[in-house]
């Protein structure tokens, strides 16, 4: 199911209101949702929030290469457990998972807001605890 905002109005499809104006309208594509707000001439700020099932496939396949990969003393290289796998290397797992959300549903939200990237800036604010996943790129 994938809603586009129809820019001659105030209200999308969805019902959903947003400030059109100023390109702040959420669309969502799938089960994800994604907004943009400019930030001077150049910049947008596109932030994209995904459901339980999304971050949790994520989840799990950056947890399944770390598995894959690491060598711990006492433990054969792939058969470290997955607690301790968290407790060790929770900060590399943390930011290895926000890459891995941005690899797989930047280019997707990029194409529902209709931006040209130009480069990716930086990726802002990411929320990884809860049920849900989000994070902010600038571009």
């Amino acid at each position: 199911m994938i809603y586009y905002t129809n820019t001659n109005f105030n209200k999308s499809e969805n019902g959903e209101t947003g400030d059109l104006g100023t390109g702040n309208a959420k669309r969502r594509v799938g089960k994800m949702k994604t907004s943009k707000k400019k930030q001077g001439k150049c910049r947008i700020e596109l932030k994209v929030e995904l459901d339980a099932a999304e971050k949790g496939e994520v989840v799990k396949s950056v947890e399944r290469e770390f598995v894959r990969e690491a060598q711990l003393p006492g433990f054969r290289k792939g058969k470290v457990p997955i607690e301790v796998i968290r407790k060790n290397f929770a900060g590399a797992l943390r930011q290895e998972t926000v890459a891995a959300m941005v690899r797989k549903f930047h280019p997707e939200a990029l194409k529902a807001e209709g931006v040209d990237e130009v480069a990716l800036v930086g990726v802002k604010e990411f929320d990884l605890d809860g049920e849900c996943g989000s994070y902010t790129a600038v571009v």
